[in-house]
Order: C-alpha cells, then sequence, then structure tokens
C-alpha cells in the first residue's frame, strides 16, 4: 500500500497543481460551436473511405480542414513490421511495463479496488479469462513515447497533424456486449487505427452539430485508420468472435 504522501504516479507529471490555461486548452469551450454545413451531408462511412497509396497527404489535409472524416484502407502495416505480437513487443519495455495507466475501462478490472495498477498486471489479468475487454489511456511521458515507437503515426498525414500527445490501448477477445464503449478524447485530432481482429465504430456528431449530422457506424477493420477531428464524439464495440486490437492516437496539431 502507498503512503498517502507517496506521489510517484505524479512523476512524469508537468505541474502537481492544475493550471488554468491547461484546463482550458483539454476542455471544450462552453460558447464555441461547429459549422455543421460541413457534416450534415455525410451519412455512411463509405462517403468517407478511401485506399491508401491512391491519396496523398495534401488530399487528407484539405478534408481535414473541413472537419470530414478519413479512413484508410492500408497504411499501418509498419505497427506490426517488427513483430505482429504487439503486446509482447511493448511489454518488454520495462518503463511501458511498470506504467501507471488510466482512464481504465475493464471487464477485468474493479477500479474501485486499486487507486494505481501497473500495465503489467492488468495485462496479466487477462490471462485467466476467455473473453474480456480492456482500455486505457497511456498517461506516463516514458510510456507515451514508448507506445508511439511502436504506433507511430502513418505516413501519408500531413506534417502538421503532430506531434502525438496521448495515446490509448484497446484490446478484446471474444467479448459479447451490444453497449458502446465511450473514448474520453481531447485533442483537436485523433487518428484510431486497427492492428488486428475489428471494431464497430461510431462517430456522434459534437453540440451544436447534435441532430444535424449524421451518427456514422461501421467496422474499422485489420490493417484500417481513421482520422478525425474534434467535431465528432467516438464509441465502439468490439468483434464478439474475435481477438481485436486498436491503438488510439491524439495529435495536438
Amino acid at each position: 500500500m502507498l503512503n498517502v504522501y507517496d506521489w510517484k504516479h505524479l512523476k512524469d507529471a508537468e505541474c502537481l497543481i492544475e493550471k488554468p490555461s491547461f484546463t482550458k486548452s483539454v476542455n471544450f469551450d462552453q460558447n464555441f460551436s461547429f459549422q455543421c454545413d460541413l457534416c450534415e451531408s455525410i451519412k455512411t462511412f463509405e462517403e468517407v473511405t478511401y485506399d491508401y497509396g491512391v491519396k496523398d497527404n495534401d488530399f487528407i489535409e484539405k478534408l481535414i480542414q473541413i472537419d470530414r472524416p478519413v479512413k484508410m484502407n492500408g497504411g499501418i502495416e509498419h505497427w506490426i513490421r517488427n513483430d505482429p505480437n504487439v503486446i509482447d513487443v511493448l511489454l518488454k519495455e520495462d518503463e511501458f511495463a511498470s506504467s501507471l495507466p488510466c482512464k481504465i475501462n475493464s471487464n477485468i478490472h474493479n477500479n474501485k479496488d486499486e487507486d494505481f495498477v501497473k500495465v503489467k498486471s492488468l495485462i496479466s489479468k487477462t490471462m485467466i479469462f476467455e473473453n474480456f475487454f480492456l482500455q486505457f489511456q497511456n498517461c506516463e511521458k516514458a510510456a507515451i513515447r514508448i507506445f508511439r515507437n511502436v504506433t507511430s503515426r502513418p505516413s501519408i498525414l500531413p506534417d502538421n497533424l503532430s506531434p502525438v500527445t496521448i495515446s490509448w490501448l484497446l484490446w478484446s477477445k471474444k467479448y459479447s456486449t451490444t453497449r458502446f464503449k465511450r473514448i474520453d478524447l481531447v485533442e483537436k485530432y485523433t487518428v484510431i487505427g486497427q492492428i488486428k481482429g475489428g471494431i464497430i465504430l461510431r462517430l456522434l456528431p459534437r453540440k451544436n452539430c447534435q441532430g444535424i449530422c449524421h451518427i456514422l457506424e461501421g467496422p474499422l477493420l485489420e490493417n484500417q485508420f481513421i482520422v478525425l477531428t474534434s467535431l465528432w464524439d467516438v464509441e465502439y464495440r468490439p468483434f464478439q468472435e474475435s481477438e481485436n486490437l486498436g491503438a488510439v492516437l491524439e495529435i495536438r496539431g
């Protein structure tokens, strides 16, 4: 048990007292409104899906500038080029394995039981379950850096879509649910890539565009990724009959 004065989980924090300016950067201005003309005519994922190699980064940049999601077939093969067992690759790095994740959502971990749990402890719990889902955000700088080295930005992304400041791991195996899992995104741009298996992805228009723009829902399959802006909230539901592994990269821009 940690002493009440043990602040090791804050060792990578830039400031122990939250600054008002930082709060504003991650919490959307309540008075801000989106231009719903940009999304009101998009009805399906098919309208925003393209083959990698056919389009270039200039094309993606133009669409992102108008808050249009871009889904690509291909383009993240390098995530598994050295080793398809991404979890094993990550766990070989002690700074990742021993890091303390946050915003944990899972059926194999009760957040009330432990205030601080290491990544390797979470992942070890999956071995005793035939079906599970595990979602968490990397919260330590070293863990974010290691995760970024494995799941680096797709090369087709324009240069201004950087740096990756926040990352998430989405992992499940034969997990049956009808409920969608929410990802609490805070940055301006997001890349979601599917390493293995698949998910049903749901994009929900935010704020003043609710009820004007359509909810987009469809599969994100292995070696597909999607780029989107903060106009959209994100939920997903894992495929029920397979093992599914994905990465979420939040980009400040």
